[in-house]
Formats: C-alpha cells, structure tokens, sequence
C-alpha cells in the first residue's frame, strides 16, 4: 500500500532556549547546520519545479484555446517496483494523480510481460571424425522456453574454445547457422560464435524433459588431432545470459 510522505518544517527559534552569551556552546553544530541547508535547499528545488510545471501546463492551456501549437512539457519521471509478478501473464498499468480538487487517471498501457533470463540449451552430443578432421555438433533447446514470451525475443549461440576459424564452418547450411567473428557484432565479450537460426528445427522429446527444438548438425571441419575443445550453448535476451557448457572434448 503506497502512503503519502509528508515533508514537515518547524521553525525552532525562541527567545528564550536557544539564546546563547558569547562563552556559551552554540546550540548546533557545524554538521546539523550543513544538514539544514540542504534540506533548505532541497524544499526550494521541489517549489521551483512544482511552480515551473504548473506555469508550463497553464502556458500550454493558454496555447490550446488559441489554437496554438502546445509546447513539449519536461516530465517527472519515478520508478514503482512490483514483486512476485507471475511469468507469461500479461499486465497492464495506469497512473492516477490527485490533489484536493479533483482526480485523475491515465488510459491503460500497452501490455506488458515480466521478463526474465532464456532458459538453458543443450549440447546433446559431439562426434569427431579422425579421418576427416570433422566434429558434428547436435544441440537442442526446449520448444516451450522458446515460445515463453517472458523470455523472448532470444538469441542462440554455441561457442567453440579455441575457435577453430571461420572457414572451419562452410560445410554447414546458411539457413541454420551464421558466423560472427565477435569483433563487429554485439556480443558483450567480443568472443566469435556460431548464432543459431531457428529456421527449420525438428521436435524431439528429450530424457523426459518434454519437448526440445532439435536443430540442423554443426559440422567444423579441419580441426586439430589432439586438441581439446570446450563447448558451450548459449541463449541470450535483454536480461541475461544463460550457457550450457559441454565437457571438455578430445579428439
């Protein structure tokens, strides 16, 4: 339940207790007196925005009944916290101010959802072909994750310690995965990945955790006999980052 607070200035001067003879203490002390001055100072800003708003509303009312253009008014912006809102549900808001003369409301916002951090993905498996220098790479995410609108829009990366080279990925489709170097994208490390695309994804129910996008293999060619590689899938929206890493592989 939100209160009202209220600001309450008393005026402490008296002729009698607080006079002081010139060998007596004074009555405060240097750190009092600074704190009075800021509160002073602070009373006199919010009277001076207070008055500015108000001159600037009845400028504007003045405007409108001549059929003027109204000037853009500064706004006074706060921040309300909410807690233990619920995921996927919708939510909508609207302001209500009042005075001692009347009331009012704002319309309705657009809705809302909560957000939160994307769930974990999955490296299912990684396969290395001694022969042919090829590691195959399947991954899945679960489908209701994706679709979660609390955590959407996302995006999904696997990430390859040491990064083998771009030129390690032409083997794969350009509908199912796309290369970023990390060096012009906005990823927050600068780290190259390999974005995945949820272009054409197959359904899988995976170890009795439901559903799963299964995406198209991750084919990196050319790697390094006996080189060992870590490997982590990442998902990522506005407000975090979520990484599923794979064992260490060596080939």
């Amino acid at each position: 339940e939100h209160k009202d607070e209220e600001i309450v200035f008393t005026d402490n001067t008296s002729d009698g207790d607080n006079k002081t003879d010139d060998n007596d203490e004074p009555a405060t002390s240097t750190e009092e007196e600074e704190k009075a001055e800021e509160e002073e100072e602070e009373k006199e800003s919010s009277v001076d925005e207070a008055q500015a708003l108000f001159q600037g509303m009845m400028n504007n009312y003045a405007l409108a009944r001549s059929g003027q253009k109204m000037k853009k008014q500064k706004w006074t912006r706060s921040v309300c916290e909410f807690e233990d809102l619920q995921l996927e549900k919708q939510f909508t808001f609207r302001v209500k101010l009042a005075n001692a003369i009347t009331i009012s409301e704002s319309r309705l916002s657009a809705p809302i959802w909560p957000k939160t951090k994307p769930a974990a993905g999955v490296i299912d498996s990684v396969h290395c072909d001694a022969n042919s220098k090829v590691m195959k790479i399947r991954s899945l995410y679960p489908v209701k994750a994706y679709s979660n609108m609390s955590m959407f829009p996302m995006q999904m990366f696997i990430k390859i310690r040491p990064w083998p080279g771009n030129d390690a990925f032409a083997m794969n489709l350009s509908d199912a995965y796309a290369v970023h170097s990390g060096e012009d994208d906005d990823d927050d490390d600068g780290e190259p990945h390999v974005e995945v695309l949820v272009e054409r994804p197959k359904i899988v129910d995976y170890q009795k955790l439901g559903k799963h996008y299964q995406f198209e293999t991750l084919f990196v060619s050319d790697i390094v006999l006996g080189q060992p590689y870590d490997i982590a899938f990442e998902s990522e929206n506005e407000i975090g980052r979520n990484s599923n890493a794979q064992s260490t592989v060596q080939q």
